[in-house]
């Protein structure tokens, strides 16, 4: 009895906030709910205290979404990149964000990375800069970190926003470590793109759905505002038309199901049936194969607040980032498991074919989320890895346009033969 109480209660806090939401369409894309959840679960791990002032005084923007291509080019108009702008670009940059940038005939200027850390080397950056500044500025620079040393990177990010120009960083790892809200606290002009791992609100839809929709990856991006111009409503008008039949199916849904768990629930599923969804929905099958169909498509729109208040009211799965000090000793036990790694990798070093084989300069004062060495014997690797518990693997390669370019020696090598292991997936595994 208490199970059904209990879930009656959460169709109904759900019902209220749907209900009221449809009343209220137009504050759909505020970013306040998502605000709030980036303040309450990450942005408080902080230690001492996030002090961001842009992001703390409430002057950015920020949106969800399920594909990574719509976050990149809303960071792109925010920043009016278009056709000329100058922008320096980390060579390991995904090839379907180079070919955004392509498409817009931006002046594309790739710089080589240091293999000890796979980010931009910021001398080389500096220079550039400081060489073209009577010539043509920078518009903005696009760095890409996927392995955990964000270290480097937010020392650019400072220096180069002294100067004025903004940077865009995209971060390719949906794990946290201390290093990553260092970099969350520089960012003050420019905006970050953040892979923010699993959905949540498929487990929301999962309470109404015929059948277990997929789990599919968030991308979470803001931008600080520094301008007043607004470049986005056409496109959140789209987004809107895309998800409103979607939230509407998910209303009626819950409606029809709230009878299961409390007598009162059939007189507002016949007032549902009968006047709220008379001419939008003829019976529960078409609402379901709009709620089907809506959800895989969502790759063309931006998420609403309202599933981030979903989260908070009733969440149908809690992502727990844990407190501040659960983050500190995380962090730490990354340390000391990418040593392990290290270790393990020296000590199988003679082992091997010589040459086939290079480990980088290791930091011991930073956790790696991704551990990198270079192998001609990647397969190999990868199983022994395996062995232990760890996911290992190689990048996808590199755009056409920099392929073997003599510029860029050191991103063309890491390309090809860098091998990186998810140092946390074998966290409680000894190697």
């Amino acid at each position: 009895m208490s199970s059904n109480k209990e879930n009656f209660t959460k169709i109904e806090a759900k019902i209220k906030l749907l209900m009221t939401s449809i009343k209220r369409q137009s504050t759909w894309y505020t970013g306040l709910a998502l605000k709030r959840y980036l303040k309450k679960e990450i942005f408080k791990l902080q230690t001492p205290n996030f002090s961001n002032g842009a992001i703390n005084s409430g002057r950015w923007s920020v949106y969800c979404h399920y594909f990574q291509e719509k976050a990149f080019v809303n960071l792109l108009d925010k920043n009016e990149i278009k056709f000329g702008s100058r922008v320096v670009i980390h060579p390991l940059l995904p090839e379907n964000l180079v070919d955004i940038l392509v498409k817009r005939q931006a002046e594309m200027i790739f710089l080589d990375i240091s293999k000890t850390t796979n980010n931009l080397n910021k001398q080389d950056l500096i220079s550039l800069i400081e060489n073209e500044r009577d010539n043509k500025p920078v518009d903005l620079i696009i760095h890409y970190g996927f392995n955990g040393l964000y270290e480097e990177i937010t020392e650019m990010v400072k220096t180069t926003q002294q100067m004025v120009i903004p940077n865009l960083v995209i971060i390719d790892n949906f794990d946290l470590n201390l290093a990553l809200l260092n970099l969350f606290e520089a960012v003050t002009i420019g905006g970050v793109l953040w892979n923010f791992g699993d959905s949540f609100f498929d487990d929301q839809l999962n309470v109404v759905a015929d059948s277990i929709l997929p789990t599919q990856n968030w991308f979470i991006s803001w931008q600080i505002e520094t301008r007043t111009k607004s470049v986005l409503e056409y496109h959140l008008s789209d987004s809107h038309k895309a998800i409103l039949p979607l939230i509407q199916a998910y209303l009626y849904l819950l409606i029809e199901k709230s009878p299961d768990y409390n007598w009162t629930g059939y007189a507002r599923a016949f007032l549902s049936k009968n006047f709220w969804f008379r001419n939008i929905f003829k019976s529960k099958d078409e609402a379901l194969l709009i709620l089907n169909q809506g959800y895989t498509t969502l790759y063309e729109v931006a998420i609403p607040d309202l599933v981030f208040d979903l989260q908070t009211v009733s969440p149908e799965k809690y992502k727990d980032f844990g407190k501040a000090d659960d983050l500190i000793h995380r962090s730490s036990q990354l340390q000391i498991r990418s040593k392990d790694v290290n270790d393990h990798f020296l000590q199988n070093l003679n082992s091997r074919a010589e040459g086939s084989l290079e480990i980088p300069d290791y930091f011991l004062d930073k956790s790696y989320l991704k551990y990198f060495v270079y192998t001609t014997e990647s397969q190999y690797w990868v199983d022994n890895m395996k062995f232990f518990g760890f996911y290992a693997e190689k990048l996808p390669g590199v755009h056409q346009i920099i392929k073997n370019s003599p510029n860029l020696v050191n991103a063309n090598f890491v390309a090809e033969y860098g091998l990186f292991v998810d140092v946390w997936s074998g966290v409680m595994t000894q190697v």
